[in-house]
């Protein structure tokens, strides 16, 4: 008997872990969608045109007044030899910052590698350094930044998203990106190393597809304008992306 409860409350915890990165992979979908769409960027397309790989980092949220902490999950995905966007990985993210900077704030955050020298350390764990600058009012804010790896300084990577909360700084940060090994294996089911991930082994679920064609039509794709609607979430379709 306690070996059949014990196998329900694994199986419950199992569920319950699938249904988190769905809805993680999911999320990432829309912050691309709302990020592309953006007609307030400070960046040039080919910078998105170009992008070798992408970050995507959903409610990383900054507390702190002079000196602050950062966390926050997402998910890391590239582009194969073809151009074609890969299966993603599950990452987290997490840092401190220096600077003029007070209050607490919530913001989604694309990171754009533009080689593929800039993101090789990130199976290892890669270690950024950071410019930022943002505000918010609550509902309505922004931020920008720039990027790069340590120790090496080579990378080059556009860091820029929307943030909720009530905060003001321009700040210094030092950051770690990580591979989520045990949210990776939640989201495919199954243990799988990274090369057989980026190489498509595992079966594109709905969600990878939404990720996928949210990428290809708003990173690396020409945008439509009937295809911006931000107030509208994706879905998935036969295959396709609709607002």
């Amino acid at each position: 008997m306690k070996k059949i409860l014990l196998g329900l409350v694994l199986l419950c915890l199992g569920a319950n872990a699938d249904v988190t990165q769905n809805e993680r992979v999911y999320a990432a979908a829309n912050v691309v969608k709302s990020f592309g769409c953006d007609t307030n960027r400070t960046f040039q397309d080919k910078y998105l045109k170009h992008a070798k790989a992408v970050a995507i980092l959903t409610d990383v949220t900054r507390t702190g007044v002079i000196a602050s902490v950062q966390s926050g999950d997402g998910v890391f995905i590239t582009r194969d030899f073809n151009g074609n966007w890969t299966s993603p990985l599950m990452i987290k993210y997490r840092g401190f910052g220096v600077g003029f900077q007070a209050g607490v704030e919530s913001r989604d955050v694309i990171v754009l590698f533009q080689t593929s020298k800039s993101y090789r350390d990130i199976f290892e764990g890669m270690d950024t350094l950071e410019a930022n600058a943002g505000a918010s009012a609550f509902d309505g804010g922004y931020a920008t930044g720039a990027m790069t790896d340590l120790p090496e300084v080579s990378a080059w990577m556009i860091n820029h998203g929307e943030v909720t909360g009530l905060y003001v700084g321009a700040t210094i940060d030092f950051g770690r990106l990580t591979i989520d090994n045990q949210a990776t294996n939640d989201y495919y089911e199954r243990i799988y190393d990274y090369e057989d991930i980026l190489n498509g082994s595992p079966r594109d679920s709905k969600y990878t597809k939404m990720l996928k064609n949210s990428l290809s039509t708003y990173i690396s794709g020409d945008r439509k304008d009937g295809q911006c609607n931000v107030d509208k979430f994706i879905y998935e379709e036969k295959g396709s992306i609709r607002p």
